[in-house]
């Protein structure tokens, strides 16, 4: 048996199971912010033994919410919790525990997750997206996850053009959650009504992604207005992935591929108006298919490896 970790911006969760991602036992717990990374090392420390006390385990993965260097098991930064760069935290859980420990950033082991175990099991090369607060890229080809020292397919970090705001960014700023509630509270902020200014009962800091999500969904100008464009730059982004990989399936994650058929749907359409011709029928677009439990299946499998 082995132990799955998911270090993530609010939520820890440490999962019992074996090295094919089949879990029997988990507990969760929010993140302790305040505390710091000292305070979450506790928590850790505390769910994990609960799990080691009635099973024998030979080793553990983590996935973190963060850059990490892999050869070292060093956490590079958080950009959420203080405390934690250059943390060691591979060495930790083998001090900690006693047996071996594989680090991984926390997109990349969902991408092992959903390649072995969900929507991209048996498919050769799966590039994996999650689009929430952040948004992150992975690739596994051949059951193998493209590695750079310190990571590679920052899928958010490459560069867009916004048509509504006139200028070149990175996919994350123009497309997570927090870059589509930032951007609608800009836009709504002269709006006297409307959909979106009833849902946030007029005050534009309440604004969020789900209540932009909701505006669009019952056709809402304003939010129509920046999907269109969150879309545009999203999908062109996306078809340049295809463009140079080629791959079988994209599984996109992540909270806003939970908002259901409208926005995947949407994504469908504009990629395949927009994609390289040749590669058009090569590949589909899905939702991640293991849901919040892809970072922790994808530890198991990262841990077996790792044994």
């Amino acid at each position: 048996m082995n132990i799955g970790v998911e270090i993530g911006a609010t939520k820890l969760l440490a999962v019992l199971g074996d090295g094919c991602g089949r879990i029997e036992r988990e507990v969760r717990e929010t993140a302790d912010h305040e505390g710091g990374a000292e305070a979450i090392r506790d928590q850790l420390r505390a769910m994990v033994r609960s799990l080691t006390r009635t099973a024998e385990v030979e080793a553990i993965g983590v996935g973190f919410g963060g850059p990490v260097d892999e050869a070292t098991g060093i956490v590079v930064t958080s950009h959420q919790v203080a405390g934690w760069d250059g943390f060691p935290l591979a060495d930790w859980f083998c001090d900690e525990f006693g047996m071996p420990c594989r680090l991984g950033n926390d997109t990349d082991v969902a991408c092992v997750g959903e390649s072995a175990a969900g929507a991209g099991r048996g498919c050769r090369c799966v590039f994996y997206t999650n689009i929430g607060s952040g948004i992150g890229g992975a690739l596994v080809r051949e059951g193998e996850l493209y590695r750079g020292p310190r990571g590679a397919m920052e899928f958010g970090h490459t560069w867009i053009y916004s048509v509504l705001d006139r200028r070149w960014d990175h996919v994350e700023y123009l497309c997570s959650g927090w870059a589509i509630g930032r951007r609608a509270a800009g836009m709504a902020a002269g709006e006297t009504s409307g959909i979106l200014h009833d849902l946030c009962e007029a005050d534009t800091q309440r604004i969020d992604a789900p209540m932009v999500l909701e505006a669009w969904r019952r056709g809402d100008p304003c939010a129509t207005t920046l999907m269109d464009d969150v879309l545009d730059a999203l999908c062109h982004a996306l078809c340049n992935v295809v463009s140079m990989l080629n791959p079988d399936v994209i599984v996109i994650g992540g909270g806003l591929a939970q908002a259901g058929d409208l926005f995947l749907d949407a994504v469908r359409g504009v990629v395949d108006r927009e994609v390289f011709v040749p590669f058009k029928d090569n590949f589909r677009i899905v939702p991640a298919a293991l849901g919040e439990k892809a970072v922790p299946v994808g530890a198991l499998i990262l841990a077996e490896c790792g044994a």
